[in-house]
């Protein structure tokens, strides 16, 4: 392999890393949980709004979240790094959200984030697809009110 085919490599290995971790913040704002967490391993360690182990546990913690509350996620300054099981992809998450009512309908008045944080993630491969095993969120900002 020439030096410009590993750089490929790598530039393609890290662009599907991105890829999945935009997918699985995009599953979650819109509610599609089976998607979500088909993107994480079985044994995932997942530490976002809780701590869990593995993607049952995740999924329990999911469906605590109510109903009516609208999230969305805004990923940004994305660093993904070769590591030796895989990808370590490092970004800022900005989370806006609001409880609605009923009747209530988009678009929602706008307030500051409800927080901002460095988040750090494992992306490995498992039977020949990426999967995230490791999700941890760090909080660097939260809004004083929160919904």
């Amino acid at each position: 392999m020439t030096p410009d085919q590993g750089m490929e490599r790598t530039m393609t290995d890290h662009g599907a890393a991105q890829q999945l971790i935009l997918r699985y913040w995009n599953a979650l704002d819109r509610r599609d949980y089976p998607a979500m967490l088909d993107l994480l391993t079985e044994d995932v360690e997942w530490k976002v709004s809780a701590m869990c182990e593995g993607r049952a546990a995740v999924a329990a913690e999911l469906e605590k979240r109510p109903s009516n509350m609208v999230v969305r996620h805004i990923i940004s300054n994305i660093v993904v790094d070769d590591a030796p099981e895989g990808q370590e992809v490092f970004f800022l998450l900005t989370a806006f959200g609001r409880l609605t009512e009923d009747g209530d309908k988009p678009p929602y008045p706008l307030e500051l984030p409800q927080i901002l944080g460095d988040i750090r993630a494992t992306v490995v491969e498992r039977d020949g697809q990426l999967r995230i095993s490791r999700i941890a969120a760090s909080p660097v900002f939260r809004a004083a009110h929160r919904p």
